[in-house]
């Protein structure tokens, strides 16, 4: 093997053996790769979602109508604590393709457009941190 190859990664597989029970037929999962979306389309669901129109939702409290269940999809979780939502109950998560969800909605975004947000969202954070946002330029140039 040449030394600048590198050997192909395997995909990963979670134990969804607590999650797939759990879902019901007319669930509606919204799966899009992280900054292609996911918010953005859980906020526009949300506020038709919303019973009273007079609530003000924001980024903050709309997951209460359309949870992100990423961490209970990678880690063994189940959707038991929304058994009290009515059907269709809508999700957000960062699932590849799983034949086993009933209904999904795939959002895809540009690579580039969502790499390039990826970047600025790190570059926010370094700075935040009172880290060096050259450093982590110069670093991205050779993975680009």
């Amino acid at each position: 093997m040449p030394a600048f190859a590198s050997p192909r990664s395997s995909p990963r597989v979670y134990d969804l053996s607590a999650f797939h029970p759990t879902v019901r037929p007319k669930d509606v999962f919204i799966c899009t790769y992280p900054k292609s979306g996911t918010t953005w389309l859980g906020f526009l669901l949300a506020q038709i979602l919303k019973v009273d129109p007079q609530e003000t939702l924001d980024l903050k409290s709309f997951g209460k109508y359309v949870p992100d269940v990423n961490l209970q999809y990678t880690k063994r979780g189940s959707l038991a604590q929304y058994e009290n939502f009515d059907d269709p109950r809508f999700f957000l998560c960062h699932a590849t393709c799983d034949l086993k969800l009933p209904k999904v909605v795939y959002v895809l975004r540009d690579p580039r457009d969502a790499s390039s947000i990826e970047q600025l969202a790190r570059c926010r954070i370094m700075k935040s941190r009172g880290q060096n946002r050259r450093r982590y330029r110069k670093a991205a140039r050779h993975v680009a």
